[in-house]
């Protein structure tokens, strides 16, 4: 008896939430569960709103322990049917894994995740800059195969209460777009222009969650641009909370909303190297998508690196949202959407 209970406290909630590492420096926290590799807090030491805190824990044939800011990888969306009976998990193996801590320092973390069941690896380098609220996450994907190996990434930021109200602004620089498809028969596309999409009841903007409505737009990368970003704010609760990426790593963005209970339930600006959530016999036979590919591969042994920043800011109650980002040598430039004010983040080493 005592044994089972030692189990069932062990595959609880609250044991996933307790296995966790925390990178810190004067200004700001940020917590990553080991269940899973999520970034599961990151807010300001003197003012604690995490926006991080939506979270889903599956304990049943297959565990999941995705929560706030978690990384699908080898694969975006759902399997095949044949390999959803071997268990291969929703969104890959990266998030439904524990991983292991290689190196760890106060404000830095190197850890790593294997994936049995696609024999590929994970591994991820944080680094907190010295007195800033910018962290820099640098992923290698391995392929451990003696044969080239398909694969998909998304990073999957979401963000939900108390940060997540309908005053919330959201804003990045996408471009053309469509809704997400889930199969190959919701082909053709339906497209989009990023902010605004035509919906049945009508046209929604996509920078606020005034309009109750569940939706996933994928967009590509403007052409000729080399950073994406994606930030979302609430000025009634002054903090702002973005990410910063290479465009030619990652060219896709995916913005996510969701309601529940008539108020916002989730919201999120991810970014990957496909917009498609299928079996890859299927993306295969879907090909590129407003000129951009939608599947990758990696050869035996082979391994890919791809970097990209997450930060926080405070923001006045008046603030009016992004207009644009600067990535500077040692600092993170925030242009204001309709006014002449920028936020500046600090970039320097933390080494």
């Amino acid at each position: 008896m005592k044994r089972i209970a030692l189990i069932l406290l062990l595959a609880s909630p609250a044991a996933f939430a307790a296995d966790s590492v925390v990178l810190d420096n004067d200004t700001v926290a940020l917590k990553i569960n080991l269940h899973g590799g999520s970034i599961s807090s990151y807010a300001f030491k003197d003012e604690p709103l995490n926006p991080f805190t939506w979270h889903s824990w599956h304990q049943a044939d297959h565990p999941e322990y995705k929560e706030g800011f978690f990384l699908c990888f080898d694969r975006i969306g759902k399997s095949s049917e044949e390999e959803q009976v071997q268990g291969f998990p929703f969104h890959g193996e990266a998030a439904s894994t524990r991983w292991q801590v290689v190196e760890h320092g106060t404000n830095s973390l190197r850890m790593r995740c294997d994936l049995p069941r696609v024999n590929m690896s994970v591994v991820r380098e944080y680094t907190l800059f010295t007195t800033s609220s910018v962290c820099r996450i640098r992923d290698r994907f391995i392929n451990n195969n003696p044969f080239e190996k398909e694969y998909n990434i998304l990073q999957h930021p979401f963000l939900a209460a108390p940060f997540l109200d309908e005053s919330v602004l959201i804003d990045c620089n996408a471009d053309a777009g469509f809704f997400n498809i889930k199969k190959l028969d919701e082909l053709p596309i339906r497209p989009a222009k990023w902010p605004e999409v035509e919906t049945a009841a009508g046209r929604i903007d996509l920078r606020r969650m005034v309009a109750e409505g569940n939706m996933v737009v994928n967009y590509r990368s403007a052409p000729g641009v080399t950073l994406g970003w994606g930030c979302i704010a609430n000025p009634g609760k002054g903090l702002l909370v973005g990410t910063l990426w290479q465009t030619d790593e990652y060219p896709w963005y995916r913005v996510c909303r969701a309601w529940k209970d008539g108020v916002p339930d989730v919201v999120g600006i991810e970014f990957g190297t496909s917009p498609l959530g299928m079996p890859f016999a299927e993306i295969r036979q879907v090909g590129d998508l407003l000129g951009q590919p939608t599947l990758h591969t990696l050869p035996p042994g082979g391994e890919v690196h791809k970097t990209f920043h997450l930060f926080l800011s405070k923001i006045p109650t008046d603030y009016t949202g992004i207009k644009h980002i600067r990535l500077e040598k040692d600092r993170l430039v925030l242009e204001e959407k309709t006014a002449t004010r920028e936020i500046t983040l600090n970039c320097s080493s933390a080494r």
